[in-house]
């Protein structure tokens, strides 16, 4: 996924990997193309990108898609960039460019929040609606496709639901990639992360600097409504 403004360059690096990180045998090749754009939104590139053999493992190449800019509001527009591979395994998805939504009134923080929010809902289908109220556990959408596919509003790691390593980075660097599936949607919404973290359980390995929650509910006391009938 590759966000960019409207106007800009989007900068699609392609990246050569082999079993063992030994160098390629054979050449590999790379066709890409966009689809022609009649609403001009994006120049239209095609080329092939080549990989002769003795290349090193890691070796990249890169794609560069430039933008248009129109001065109308609108959603984010997704461009897919078709890859033909010769001589190895394509990527499991096609990348996509996203030209961020723009000009929009709920993207003007000037605007108060209340007329910001009604601006939303009033663009919003009733299944982004429904996707915005929906909260998936994390495990169930695997690299994430489905968080655009859905216009999910929030996803869960439930108790054990952890990046491997389980490590701060690891969290961060996972919670980034589902975050940039939701730039992939028409008003870009940012997700809701949650961890199931309460009644003295959490997802961490070991324990941190920093305190975690041990139980989020206050004790009962014979006059909360939470305390059991006797």
């Amino acid at each position: 996924m590759y966000p960019v403004r409207e106007g800009g360059t989007a900068t699609v690096r392609v990246t050569l990997a082999t079993t063992g990180s030994a160098p390629v045998d054979e050449p590999v090749t790379v066709a890409y193309e966009t689809p022609a754009d009649p609403g001009k939104d994006y120049v239209p590139v095609s080329g092939t990108l080549t990989f002769p053999a003795g290349t090193a493992s890691g070796t990249t190449r890169t794609i560069k898609v430039r933008t248009l800019e129109d001065k109308a509001a609108e959603s984010a527009e997704t461009i897919p960039l078709k890859l033909t591979v010769t001589g190895a395994k394509a990527p499991d998805e096609t990348p996509q460019i996203v030209i961020d939504a723009h000009g929009l009134p709920y993207l003007n923080a000037k605007l108060p929040v209340k007329a910001r929010v009604a601006d939303l809902l009033s663009r919003m289908s009733l299944a982004e609606k429904a996707g915005q109220m929906t909260q998936a556990e994390r495990g169930a959408v695997g690299t994430g496709g489905d968080i655009a596919a859905y216009a999910l509003g929030s996803l869960l790691s439930g108790g054990g639901s952890t990046p491997t390593p389980n490590t701060p980075e690891a969290w961060a660097k996972m919670i980034d990639s589902f975050q940039l599936r939701a730039q992939a949607t028409r008003f870009q919404i940012p997700l809701i992360y949650g961890v199931d973290a309460s009644t003295a359980t959490t997802t961490w390995s070991a324990p941190r600097s920093c305190p975690t929650t041990s139980d989020s509910a206050p004790p009962a006391t014979p006059d909360s409504p939470s305390a059991p009938a006797r």
